[in-house]
């Protein structure tokens, strides 16, 4: 029963270390594509050519893809977090829809990720939903055996 306890404490304590290490300051430097264009016939729209973008060493941050209406055209922004006045938590590998419907933001931490043509689906939940589950199995195993 003690190894049960003993396994137990080290699954809950990696589920913890997984979720603090992935929670980031952003205050790594980042390479990010910089343009902004309509989403039809521009360099910068879905799906993007990066030979004909160019890219932005940003001190620190995250990357970002925004997709936004303004003026009744669709244009599309990939830049560094850094260039824009945002009042949101900065979450890598997250995208976020504008209350009005107008657009959404895209986020992500990786080198040259904001060439992404879908939102990126992995977060933090998933990962820490796969370590309860693991664990929980585990615990049911135990207790079986």
């Amino acid at each position: 029963m003690i190894r049960f306890w003993i396994f137990t404490a080290f699954l809950i304590s990696l589920g913890c270390y997984i979720c603090v290490k992935a929670q980031d300051d952003f205050s790594s430097p980042v390479t990010c594509y910089k343009c902004m264009g309509t989403m039809v016939n521009s360099s910068c729209a879905d799906p993007v050519n990066v030979n004909n973008i160019s890219m932005k060493e940003c001190p620190q941050g995250l990357c970002i893809k925004w997709t936004r209406k303004l003026g009744g055209i669709w244009y599309m922004e990939r830049t560094c977090s850094d260039d824009l006045t945002i009042y949101i938590s900065l979450i890598d590998r997250v995208c976020r829809t504008e209350r009005n419907g107008n657009g959404y933001l895209c986020m992500c931490g990786k080198h040259l990720c904001n060439a992404a043509n879908s939102p990126v689906t992995e977060s933090l939940y998933i990962k820490t939903i796969a370590v309860t589950a693991v664990s929980l199995i585990f615990m049911v195993l135990q207790l079986i055996l």
